[in-house]
């Protein structure tokens, strides 16, 4: 987001050094985006600009994204300009795309190993277990103990979620563990995904402190 819009629309929490835009729905009224602004300028037009929470980048925009890609393959802005024009009016009808998508799966097209992102079956261990009474009740558990507020950015109520301080890989048998739990919301889950081990002594001392 560039830095001129974030400005107007982002407000700015200094407890937290963040800033946040509410993104309130009928379901959860309290929903919010977390942002931050970035130490480095945009690779293209040199703006300073803001990013989600764990989805940092090198441009400002999608725009300057785009033309930052092009310039690897060595399109110019007049040539996918063209490029854009000639798709107009080329979309397929949402009618037509149905039927494709009907034919596709009657055929098994693109499913299990005729999909060229196979992998022979590979999931989670005990995946299952998402969807169970157990699992729900031991997010309500953290939930309730955690007062619904995030453990790193303070955000109270919205999207929240149960993250796992040892991670289900390695310790399956701390799953339903309250202790091994604590509250997110969505940004920060995020953010700290592959990091995971670096925040278990955190999160640890949050719970026992």
């Amino acid at each position: 987001m560039k830095y001129e819009d974030g400005i107007k629309i982002l407000r700015y929490n200094e407890k937290t050094g963040k800033w946040y835009k509410d993104n309130p729905t009928e379901k959860n009224p309290w929903q919010m985006t977390v942002y931050i602004l970035s130490d480095k300028l945009c690779e293209i037009c040199g703006d300073k600009f803001f990013y989600c929470s764990g989805s940092e980048g090198n441009c400002c925009s999608l725009s300057c994204n785009t033309r930052k890609r092009n310039s690897i393959y060595g399109i110019s802005d007049e040539t996918a300009k063209k490029i854009s024009e000639s798709h107009i009016g080329q979309r397929r009808s949402l009618e037509s795309r149905k039927k494709q998508g009907k034919t596709n799966k009657e055929s098994g097209r693109f499913r299990k190993e005729n999909n060229p992102a196979w992998k022979g079956g590979v999931d989670r261990p005990n995946s299952d277990i998402y969807y169970s009474i157990e699992y729900n009740e031991w997010r309500r558990k953290v939930f309730e103990r955690d007062h619904f507020t995030c453990a790193l950015c303070g955000i109270k109520g919205g999207k929240m979620q149960v993250h796992h301080i040892k991670t289900r890989e390695k310790y399956p048998e701390l799953t339903l563990d309250e202790n091994n739990g604590i509250t997110l919301c969505k940004g920060c889950h995020e953010m700290i995904r592959y990091k995971e081990e670096k925040f278990e002594e955190v999160f640890s001392n949050k719970i026992s402190g």
